[in-house]
């Protein structure tokens, strides 16, 4: 089995990153977006990336590097776009921050200023004294990331979230710093030498592991066929959907035509009941998963589940990881 990748789809799967050195943006030109713009508006106003900008740190680790958050009152400081400048921040306890910001996050801070909006800032965890993350909430709910390049990071928690980015993104800050990636629901990267990644076969897996589960059966109907888009990572074909639990991987149903007619597959459960479906290539391959498509609680057999695949596309990506339901 090949070394497992990080998920290719959506914010798992997707590693987006900034080379914290030199990342600038030019100021807004043209007309200044109004006060109801939208998030996607105000990122490419303030926050697109340049012809020289590189990325490199994944969406959860940029946004978890934080050593304490500042809903900011004041922020003075100097402005040099490519520099890493000296900044004094004030926030609405009273505490007084000093570190070092790039200069290509002033423009969206002016803007936010301007209009009212809420300006938050967190300080990096790793290397100390910088301003990591600064944070724009307007007055109609828009969050942003100012600065070269930081809408990415918007972007990909919209990949993985849809219409609840800007809510999710507003409640960062009261999140804990180890618990921010199950916050924006980043599906956790698979350790390819863990038992959870053996495959529930009666003639490969170990009897004693199959003896202390239960085995059941599950009706699966489809939304809409899903056709796979030949790449080298995802192959050529139809998608899959395979079932597994923290043991490991259960069968699998195809994705195309034929598959929006109800199939039937056996599923290993443990005491828990907790199953969860997955979307994987045409091979199956379970060192190549996609992307969480949602869980259901399997009490009793067989159990009937729908699974919404409309808006997956043929590469494989897709919003959200409720698409599994349980019908009674």
């Amino acid at each position: 089995m090949e070394s497992i990748r990080k998920w290719t789809a959506v914010l798992a799967s997707t590693v987006i990153a900034l080379v914290l050195t030199g990342c600038a943006t030019s100021e807004p030109g043209g007309t200044t977006p109004p006060v109801d713009a939208t998030a996607e508006e105000l990122g490419a106003a303030f926050a697109d990336c340049g012809p020289n900008d590189e990325i490199w740190v994944s969406t959860e680790e940029f946004l978890a590097n934080t050593d304490a958050w500042y809903e900011v009152k004041t922020i003075e400081g100097q402005r040099a776009p490519d520099e890493r400048n000296p900044v004094t921040i004030t926030d609405t306890k009273g505490r007084v921050v000093e570190a070092r910001m790039f200069g290509a996050r002033w423009p969206g801070i002016e803007w936010a200023q301007q209009t009212g909006s809420h300006i938050w800032a967190a300080t990096s965890a790793e290397p100390e004294g910088l301003v990591q993350i600064v944070m724009i909430v307007t007055p109609s709910g828009a969050a942003f990331f100012p600065g070269g390049c930081l809408d990415s990071y918007r972007a990909s928690v919209e990949q993985l979230n849809g219409d609840r980015t800007d809510e999710i993104l507003a409640g960062l800050p009261f999140i804990q710093q180890s618990e921010v990636a199950d916050y924006l629901g980043v599906p956790p990267e698979i350790d390819p030498d863990a038992d959870e990644h053996v495959l529930l076969n009666p003639d490969t897996a170990d009897p004693e592991l199959l003896a202390s589960l239960d085995l059941i059966g599950i009706e699966i109907t489809i939304s809409e066929p899903v056709w796979e888009k030949p790449t080298e990572v995802l192959g050529e074909g139809m998608l899959t959907i395979c079932s597994r639990i923290d043991a490991g991987w259960n069968d699998c149903i195809f994705t195309g035509n034929a598959s929006t007619e109800t199939q039937l597959i056996n599923a290993y459960v443990d005491d828990t009941d907790n199953l969860e479906f997955w979307l994987l290539n045409g091979d199956a391959d379970v060192s190549k998963p996609i992307g969480k498509l949602g869980e259901v609680i399997a009490e009793g057999s067989p159990i009937i589940v729908t699974i919404d695949t409309s808006e997956i596309t043929a590469d494989g990506k897709f919003t959200g990881d409720d698409r599994v339901s349980l019908v009674e």
